[in-house]
């Protein structure tokens, strides 16, 4: 549970896993805390990409998560619209 933060001071957030990972047990958790509390969130997740998948290339679904991520960061209006 996210104890001690006022709505307002919480960050928002974006998770991209894999189910293949194994090694990130506390990300879907603090995902679901976050809708929990109605907290901006956004979850991807994706079949295959392993452990620290990263930004390597391995063709796998996994590999469009920077697209995904500023998809998001759009719209939540963080970045400029595109002219």
């Amino acid at each position: 549970m996210l104890t001690g933060q006022r709505a307002a001071d919480t960050v928002a957030l974006l998770v991209a896993l894999v189910s293949d990972d194994g090694q990130n047990p506390v990300a879907a958790p603090l995902y679901l805390e976050y809708k929990k509390q109605n907290l901006p969130a956004e979850l991807h997740l994706f079949t295959k990409g392993g452990h620290g998948f990263g930004m390597r290339v391995n063709k796998q679904p996994i590999n469009a998560w920077p697209q995904r991520c500023a998809e998001w960061m759009g719209a939540m209006g963080w970045l400029p619209k595109a002219e």
